[in-house]
């Protein structure tokens, strides 16, 4: 009995075929190679190699990927730094105000917020009654970075004090950034808040001339503690909650939420 000669394997994949299915063709060539007459042991053999290669190539690409992300990530990163630095300087703009009220916007101004701040930490005093300070940042989803116009700013402003309550104070803090101090409030009862106003924002958009202009709201915020005794304490509080919202956001869906701020203020 004559035995056929075995053929000669092209290992190249062929075409753009992935490297799944070319493992796979060879391994099924080795085992008609081993029927026809290849010894057991080399064949064996060559297909634990085969998956050893299979699964080395695996864990050099999920090791690619992982670098590629971390790379992503530390870019990211250094671009929110940035723009937290950006506010930061808006903030310290806007604590030169010396009236009560925004001239652009007719909500309160740095110096309100102050007042404001003052009395409930008054009344916390006398009769430890939380409140809870919100910081909210309005921005142009196509662009992020850019500043908005007066009008668009005015607007959104309107918008933010039909979510307010009587007795919270509504303050403009930075060029997009408004600060609502929430007496009475609790961390659960600014989260509440935040959302009410994120969903006002989506359900009735803001007009401009009669034109709509799509904005996104982005919430942090930080109720108060005896060791907060200055506005820039709680302020910096809630801004750090608001980049950590924003980071986690960003990794879920990177559309949804903007700037992370005075987070390095404390």
């Amino acid at each position: 009995m004559t035995m056929r000669k075995n053929k000669k394997i092209d290992l190249r994949p062929v075409g753009r075929f992935p490297g799944e299915l070319f493992a796979l063709g060879l391994a099924i060539a080795l085992i008609v190679q081993m029927t026809a007459g290849a010894p057991a042991a080399i064949a064996t053999a060559a297909i634990i190699g085969l998956v050893q290669v299979v699964l080395l190539r695996r864990q050099r690409m999920a090791g690619e990927a992982t670098a590629k992300r971390l790379e992503l990530s530390e870019a990211e990163a250094k671009k929110w730094q940035e723009r937290s630095n950006t506010f930061m300087s808006e903030l310290s703009h806007f604590k030169e105000q010396v009236d009560y009220q925004d001239p652009e916007t007719g909500v309160g101004s740095t110096r309100q917020f102050e007042v404001e701040f003052i009395k409930q930490v008054a009344r916390f005093r006398r009769r430890n009654e939380p409140f809870t300070v919100a910081l909210l940042q309005v921005r142009d989803p196509e662009h992020p970075d850019a500043m908005l116009e007066a009008p668009v700013i005015a607007a959104a402003a309107h918008r933010l004090a039909e979510t307010a309550r009587v007795e919270d104070a509504l303050c403009r803090v930075a060029r997009r950034g408004f600060a609502v101090l929430l007496a009475g409030a609790d961390r659960e009862g600014a989260e509440v808040y935040i959302h009410r106003a994120r969903q006002r924002f989506e359900e009735v958009p803001v007009s401009v001339g009669g034109k709509r202009v799509p904005l996104t709201l982005s919430g942090g915020a930080a109720t108060y503690e005896t060791t907060m005794t200055e506005v820039q304490d709680i302020l910096s509080a809630a801004a750090r909650d608001l980049h950590s919202q924003l980071r986690t956001n960003l990794a879920e869906d990177a559309d949804d939420r903007p700037v992370r701020k005075l987070a390095r203020a404390s």
